[in-house]
């Protein structure tokens, strides 16, 4: 109902007939919650009059027209806007507003639970990371004096979700590359943002775009590159290196084998054949200033002489390969130093040459008469034909000389001129260990 009456009904008797009575009229509240609907037009019904005059009974008054008026106040929300009514996937917006109410709340759509809650009057908020595609209508009602309210909306168009970047990676070259070589990386990418994320065998954070140089590679090496769009969806694509794999060795060699017997003073020849190899040190036991330090690797084949060898004697070439592996060889010279003071007896000396027996070599007198006498040089027959005549002193004795040698026994005479030769001990001790051995006489 809109309105009341009170009283309900009035009574007029002799006594007042002519009295006015007051019938109170009163409007009505929205029962329901508070809302502004407006003033509301009702009447006043009065019933036909009850009365033993039939004069008066059944007299009915005229009904009374009134009006309800609207006590509900409605605010005024003046303004709620957006600054941008379309956004990218993922992107943010400002909404503001201005009313006259005591208090606001936001409604509609919520931004991820960004718009929720009572707010101010007046105010301004944004909104970040739309991610609901398509229209999203945010909603502002206001209220005031608690008993009525106004509402407003915006709507904000969310873009569809970007898909993944699109990634490119290459290497050049990416197959073959030599040990501890370099490549070249390549990289493109579209719809991506920020920068990109490398791993594998680079790192750090990459341009969008670029090239990079990658060096020292010594073993096969897969690259990774990640990039993210605008909402951080990834896309990682790889490349891989192949390096040609490196077996470092070393080929040593003294005179062509691994070990020879050479005589005092003769001279060997050391060769060696580098592979994959970033360094070698030489050295020698016992020490020989000829073989020591740093030695070649660059080239294939290597070759030094040694000279003058006194001693037995090891070689040894110590070198690390390009992949850092050790790598150690040693050859063996075994040097014959023969006896340069034989003992004066009766004696026999034979020589092999070229591996076959040759011509026995006997004492002599000093005047290439073969003989077993108790001499003190020998002459050195090679197919029937006299090489040298050496004469040599005992450790103990210098025999008397002998007629005809024109010389002491401790001459060595040269036979192609007759003249006599120094270093006597230094040649006899040439012959014996070129070849004679020391054999008893028959």
């Amino acid at each position: 109902a809109e309105g009341t009456v009170l009283p309900a009904s009035v009574a007029f008797t002799a006594a007042n007939y002519n009295v006015p009575q007051t019938v109170t009229v009163t409007g009505v509240n929205d029962a329901a919650a508070p809302m502004v609907d407006g003033n509301i037009a009702y009447s006043v019904v009065t019933a036909p009059a009850i009365s033993a005059d039939p004069s008066y009974s059944g007299l009915d008054a005229s009904d009374v027209s009134v009006t309800n008026n609207d006590n509900d106040v409605q605010p005024v929300i003046a303004q709620f806007a957006v600054d941008q009514a379309a956004v990218a996937f993922g992107g943010m917006v400002t909404l503001s507003w201005m009313s006259d109410g005591d208090a606001c709340t936001a409604g509609g759509a919520n931004a991820g639970n960004q718009w929720t809650g009572t707010l101010l009057p007046n105010g301004m908020q944004t909104l970040t990371n739309l991610t609901t595609s398509g229209v999203n209508q945010f909603t502002l009602t206001c209220t005031k004096g608690g008993i009525a309210s106004a509402v407003s909306t915006v709507d904000v168009t969310v873009a569809a979700a970007p898909g993944a970047p699109t990634v490119n990676l290459t290497a050049n070259p990416a197959m073959n590359v030599p040990f501890n070589g370099s490549t070249t990386l390549t990289w493109s990418s579209t719809g991506a943002v920020g920068t990109c994320t490398a791993a594998g065998g680079w790192t750090g954070d990459k341009a969008l775009n670029g090239t990079e140089v990658i060096n020292n590679l010594i073993a096969n090496t897969q690259f990774d590159l990640t990039c993210v769009n605008s909402i951080g969806t990834p896309t990682t694509v790889s490349t891989t290196v192949t390096v040609v794999a490196v077996n470092p060795a070393l080929t040593f060699t003294v005179n062509n084998a691994a070990a020879v017997t050479v005589n005092q003073g003769d001279s060997v020849t050391l060769a060696w054949n580098p592979t994959d190899l970033a360094s070698c040190t030489a050295s020698a036991n016992p020490a020989n200033a000829a073989w020591t330090g740093a030695k070649g690797v660059a080239l294939a084949t290597y070759s030094e002489t040694i000279a003058n060898l006194q001693a037995t004697a090891t070689f040894t070439l110590n070198c690390i390969g390009v992949n850092a592996a050790n790598v150690t060889q040693s050859v063996t010279t075994t040097v014959n130093a023969g006896d340069p003071l034989l003992v004066q007896g009766q004696i026999e000396y034979k020589k092999v040459i070229n591996g076959e027996s040759c011509e026995t070599c006997h004492g002599t007198d000093g005047r290439g008469i073969l003989s077993d006498g108790l001499y003190d040089d020998i002459t050195d027959f090679v197919n029937g034909q006299t090489e040298a005549n050496v004469a040599f002193l005992t450790s103990l004795t210098m025999p008397a000389p002998e007629a005809g040698t024109g010389g002491m026994p401790n001459d060595c005479v040269d036979v192609n001129d007759g003249n006599p030769l120094t270093n006597c001990a230094t040649n006899v001790a040439k012959y014996m260990k070129n070849g004679f051995s020391i054999i008893p006489a028959p």
